[in-house]
């Protein structure tokens, strides 16, 4: 997971958020088979909707939003962007052929890389 490489290259903290159970299961069997400590990390069994009702006064510096590609909504991306926090990054996987919005909210699209089937698409 991303989160998790971000932790090894010096993220003090990494929220995962994952409704599928197994998905949810192989993330926090990663994050125990590699030791990372418990205080840089947080694992929520939920939706990415009902974390930003939950969670709504959390401010992420990097969100990076990996939606099933089937579910894709951008209201739910907008809600992610408003857990932003000044100067921070929205990055989102989205399939190749999916035209992401030029602005998100405040945020402008500043870049995007294609890889494949997918292509991550950065918003600051």
């Amino acid at each position: 997971a991303v989160g998790i490489e971000a932790i090894s290259r010096g993220a003090k903290q990494s929220y995962f958020v994952e409704k599928n159970y197994s998905v949810y299961k192989q993330i926090r069997n990663n994050l125990q088979n590699l030791k990372v400590p418990e205080k840089q990390y947080q694992l929520f069994r939920c939706s990415a909707h009902a974390f930003t009702k939950t969670m709504k006064n959390l401010k992420f510096n990097i969100i990076i939003a990996d939606p099933p590609y089937t579910e894709f909504k951008i209201e739910q991306i907008e809600a992610l962007a408003v857990m932003l926090a000044e100067g921070g990054i929205l990055i989102i996987s989205s399939p190749a052929s999916e035209e992401m919005p030029p602005t998100i909210l405040s945020l402008n699209l500043t870049r995007q890389k294609k890889m494949a089937a997918a292509q991550l698409s950065f918003y600051s």
